[in-house]
């Protein structure tokens, strides 16, 4: 099995494996009586079924770095409830520095770009971009640290 996909983590309702064998595309996945089942598929499902889990991957990942893992207490279900809505004035300018956000992604090299995309907006972590890319994690995460060092002056 030559697979040179990096390993995801998984929702622990995916229940399927995707990898590359050989050249072919596979899924794995258990039947009805708990026996696994080795299926050859085309490329186009296949790449359908490897969105689904890199969607699934970026909810996780959200999830894990935005939203609040504490037990809700007096003082933060207060604070909830006294959070003041935006203004349609901030919805703007947030979506106008969200907008130059993207526009100075697109100007960062190449490399930069492409691991800060995958880093941020795609949930991978360094060591799966370094297994794609063939490079060091340190070499990501020198990447990444600069592609945000240029992306904080261009906003300046």
């Amino acid at each position: 099995m030559n697979d040179n996909r990096p390993s995801r983590r998984k929702c622990k309702d995916n229940p399927y494996t995707l990898s590359e064998e050989n050249g072919r595309h596979v899924v794995k996945f258990r039947d009805s009586h708990s026996e696994m089942v080795t299926l050859e598929i085309e490329e186009p499902l296949f790449d359908l079924l490897d969105t689904f889990e890199r969607e699934d991957l970026r909810y996780l990942n959200q999830y894990d770095r935005h939203e609040e893992h504490s037990e809700l207490t007096e003082s933060t279900l207060e604070r909830r409830m006294c959070k003041v809505e935006e203004s349609p004035d901030d919805i703007v300018m947030l979506k106008l520095e969200y907008e130059y956000l993207h526009e100075a992604v697109e100007h960062l090299p190449e490399t930069l770009r492409k691991r800060v995309i995958l880093f941020y907006f795609e949930g991978f972590t360094y060591e799966q971009i370094s297994v794609m890319e063939g490079c060091s994690n340190q070499a990501v995460q020198k990447s990444v640290r600069q592609a945000l060092e240029k992306l904080k002056s261009y906003m300046e």
